[in-house]
């Protein structure tokens, strides 16, 4: 009778709740140990990244300019890359003056605007 309703879909399958909190607790246990997470001071480096007009490469450009770093940003549209440049130094607080972020016109789908940029 009992499988007569499991083929009808109507007993659902459960997953005991120790199972779950098992696994979680494996993971935890089995987790690979790292080394403690220090950022260095990154003064005298100069850090070259391509996506800082937004999301994530922006977010990273921001942090690696916090950290001291001349933060070369490359860009297909000039406009963009300036706006980025400003919202990097406003994230900063300003304290960074502009050469320290820089804008460079880039296209890394032609071959030419590489060679320039590098």
């Amino acid at each position: 009778m009992l499988s007569a309703r499991r083929a009808a879909g109507l007993v659902a399958a459960s997953v005991p709740a120790v199972v779950v909190g098992g696994s979680s607790w494996y993971r935890e246990k089995h987790r690979p140990e790292l080394p403690p997470h220090t950022l260095r001071d990154l003064s005298g480096e100069v850090v070259v990244v391509t996506g800082a007009t937004s999301g994530i490469g922006k977010a990273v450009a921001g942090k690696l300019a916090g950290l001291g770093a001349t933060v070369v940003v490359g860009s297909r549209d000039q406009g963009r890359g300036e706006a980025a440049r400003r919202g990097i130094l406003a994230s900063v607080g300003g304290t960074l003056p502009a050469p320290r972020c820089e804008v460079l016109p880039l296209d890394l789908s032609d071959l030419g605007s590489v060679r320039t940029f590098a």
